[in-house]
């Protein structure tokens, strides 16, 4: 069985420390920061999704993934 895709949403110290080991121990893994659109695309591709943001920011990220383009 594959592995799932894990998207990261957030690219900060804990989103890429997140991303590196998971790539080590064989997940495919993609990270995004704040651009809108490739949130929204990452959220789409990934089977997992790990939002790795500050506690303040979490609205804002989910608002970000689930409004339309």
């Amino acid at each position: 069985m594959a592995q799932p895709k894990v998207a990261i949403i957030g690219d900060g110290n804990v989103g890429t420390a997140l991303s590196k080991g998971l790539t080590r121990a064989g997940y495919e893994v993609q990270a995004v920061g704040k651009v809108p659109e490739k949130v929204r695309e990452i959220a789409r591709w990934g089977d997992i999704i790990v939002l790795a943001v500050p506690f303040n920011e979490r609205a804002n990220a989910l608002k970000e993934w689930e409004t339309p383009s």
